[in-house]
């Protein structure tokens, strides 16, 4: 995981906060009290951006809007997407017709996910469009997030429906997918996931009433949305929206997601050898930038989750 620098971290949720409301000024007051910060420590920050352009101060009210420097390195930031689609693309072209695939790729605009290129025939017409835009919020963004500084991590779990409870089971989540190195969106085949919670139903007569909870939460669960699968096994079957990885940058930060979209019924085995295939593309693509890709921080976590096929070193 990247290492945050406060300081860093303060601007960071300045610029987006603003960022989210583009046009708005925002007082000292307003900015240091959503973002938790002392106003001397804010103010001495604000001043700084507004001497640099990237804030500017309004003359009368003496409240706060982004500035003209940041024009400039949106202009740029756009440019550098559109070098590194380039070179994703062969990668992606090559990697959709060897596993019969339809490929994304994806990157993070401000708070947002953006489909940069794409690769292969959708099944069915389907599939996201170019410059499709989506909200960096659960399930969506978990490889942008699993990577990040604390800051991102937070709001991204902040995100969750029932923050008190989805918070450790997000956090879970982002421990899996960086210890295996990708994240896996489906769900157990019904007539495999039915049969996994019957088998653990109770037998007896006088336990009525917890096999009739127990059946009305498998309903439940076959009804869910696709969700993070956090273990594979390699003979059960899984219906799978997507396989993500991560394509890292110099500093070691998530600059691109490659994605596999829209398998469908697969094997586990199958699913490890995509999955395989897709991280052996996103490693050559990381090579081809100059990247480098952090390790596990904690050893513990690695050993315990890691996916049974995956190997270490991948």
């Amino acid at each position: 995981m990247s290492r945050s620098v406060p300081a860093t971290d303060r601007v960071v949720a300045t610029l987006n906060l603003l960022a989210e409301h583009p046009g708005e000024f925002f007082g000292l007051s307003k900015i240091a009290g959503t973002l938790g910060l002392n106003k001397a420590t804010a103010h001495a920050m604000l001043g700084t951006l507004v001497d640099g352009d990237y804030l500017v101060r309004h003359p009368v009210d003496k409240t706060y809007s982004l500035g003209p420097a940041l024009v400039g390195l949106g202009h740029a930031a756009v440019s550098s997407t559109v070098k590194l689609a380039a070179l994703a693309r062969p990668l992606m072209d090559e990697l959709s017709t060897a596993v019969d695939a339809h490929c994304l790729a994806t990157t993070l605009l401000g708070e947002e996910i953006v489909v940069i290129a794409v690769a292969g025939a959708p099944p069915n017409a389907g599939g996201l469009p170019l410059g499709y835009r989506s909200r960096l919020a659960p399930p969506d963004g978990v490889i942008f997030a699993a990577w990040a500084a604390q800051p991102r991590i937070e709001r991204w779990l902040e995100r969750l429906p029932s923050p008190a409870k989805d918070r450790e089971q997000g956090r879970t989540l982002l421990q899996v997918v960086r210890a295996r190195g990708f994240s896996v969106s489906g769900d157990v085949g019904p007539e495999q996931q039915l049969d996994d919670i019957l088998q653990r139903l109770p037998d007896k007569c006088a336990q009525v009433q917890e096999r009739a909870i127990a059946l009305e939460n498998a309903v439940l669960a076959l009804a869910r949305e696709d969700q993070e699968l956090l273990t594979i096994e390699p003979s059960s079957r899984y219906h799978v929206r997507q396989i993500s990885t991560p394509v890292f940058d110099a500093t070691g930060a998530v600059r691109l997601s490659l994605t596999l979209t829209m398998l469908g019924d697969v094997t586990g085995s199958r699913l490890l050898d995509l999955a395989t295939a897709l991280r052996a593309a996103s490693t050559a693509l990381t090579v081809s930038i100059g990247g480098t890709r952090p390790e596990v921080q904690d050893p513990r976590t690695e050993s315990s989750i890691l996916t049974p096929g995956v190997p270490r070193n991948l």
